[in-house]
């Protein structure tokens, strides 16, 4: 047992350095760019937006990998590993230039408080999971996915008797949802359909991927420690954001108070997916600011090169869409935003949107 936890351990740095180095990778084209405009780049936007963009890849492999009923630790990882390879085949110029940017004034002092935030979230967390909760449904969806690698599951009682025999064992929910599912197996869980016996899980199933990843790292205890991390990083790229477009001491004072802000703490301490949707916003916000925001006019050529360093920030944006419904209104801002860049006939941010379009 031991050391089946330490292999898990192992496994779980090594998921998370493959995570940040591929999401280092996957915006090195964007960092390069806006070094060539003149602007500095620091290392905790290099570092956050790295880990950002890991954090949405593992997501869009997990569920693949869910769906096709092969989830688990070590094919998350082989995956990873797999893209990495590629990364490192296909642009060695790129991979031998990597730079991570310099230390900014205010970056050890957010660091600070992004690991009290983690401390709180930790000693803090909720020791029950709250199965009748939006809480429960998201916790126990992961722990069944990582005890059984897929999302696709099925009662055992109706496989061996039938629905009809065991129909009065669930609860019938009429009309609310049009009949389509009518019966709860019990809260957060659909027969759908009732005759096969398959179980549907609430809700959408991003989040999920990594509480499953978090179960086979610690155990359900780790589940409820997840958000501490997303939390935190949601402040660093919130921080990152504010000091581009306002001051290093502006920046820290907001990082500040959005870490002890209620809301935060809160979430921080259960598992949801709000912490990580915050992170997937905000990651998308700080690359736009980043590309946005110059020292010296760009050229026409530098003007329509820009709009392909999108391209990255579409992961995230995509990637918050299998994360929670409520979300998906807020895609008209982006799609307004891209509306006024495509009637300036910019091409590459019409492939941009396309792409957007068949990731989500």
């Amino acid at each position: 047992m031991a050391t089946h936890s330490f292999y898990m351990i192992i496994a779980a740095c090594a998921l998370a350095i493959c995570g940040v180095s591929v999401g280092r990778v996957l915006i090195s084209p964007l960092i390069n760019f806006v070094q060539r405009q003149g602007k500095e780049i620091w290392v905790s936007e290099t570092l956050a937006l790295s880990a950002a963009l890991g954090i949405s890849v593992i997501v869009i492999f997990g569920l693949l990998l869910g769906y096709i009923g092969a989830f688990s630790l070590w094919s998350l990882l082989l995956l990873l590993f797999a893209a990495l390879a590629a990364s490192t085949y296909l642009y060695p110029k790129l991979m031998k230039h990597l730079t991570w940017g310099k230390v900014g004034r205010g970056d050890l002092a957010v660091l600070v408080i992004c690991l009290a935030l983690i401390g709180y979230a930790v000693f803090m967390r909720g020791h029950e999971i709250q199965g009748m909760r939006d809480q429960g449904v998201y916790t126990c969806t992961g722990i069944q996915l990582a005890r059984t690698g897929t999302f696709i599951w099925h009662d055992r009682l109706i496989t061996l008797l039938g629905f009809e025999s065991v129909k009065h064992l669930f609860e019938d929910i009429g009309d609310i949802l049009q009949g389509r599912p009518r019966f709860l197996r019990f809260a957060g869980y659909y027969l759908c359909p009732p005759q096969t016996g398959r179980v549907v899980p609430q809700f959408l199933h991003g989040y999920e991927v990594w509480v499953a990843v978090a179960y086979l790292v610690g155990g359900p205890q780790a589940t409820q420690c997840l958000n501490g991390a997303f939390a935190a990083l949601g402040v660093l790229l919130f921080y990152c954001v504010v000091r581009r477009v306002a001051s290093p001491r502006t920046a820290l004072i907001s990082a500040f108070l959005l870490a002890t802000s209620l809301p935060q703490l809160w979430y921080s301490r259960f598992p949801s997916n709000e912490p990580l949707l915050q992170v997937l916003v905000w990651a998308t916000i700080l690359g736009y600011v980043l590309l946005s925001v110059g020292q010296a006019p760009l050229s026409q050529r530098a003007q329509e090169t820009r709009q392909f360093f999108l391209f990255p920030l579409a992961i995230p944006l995509a990637v918050a869409t299998t994360v929670k419904f409520a979300f998906w209104p807020s895609l008209t801002i982006f799609a307004f935003e891209g509306g006024l860049r495509a009637h300036k006939r910019s091409s590459c941010l019409n492939a941009m949107l396309l792409w957007l379009i068949f990731v989500t």
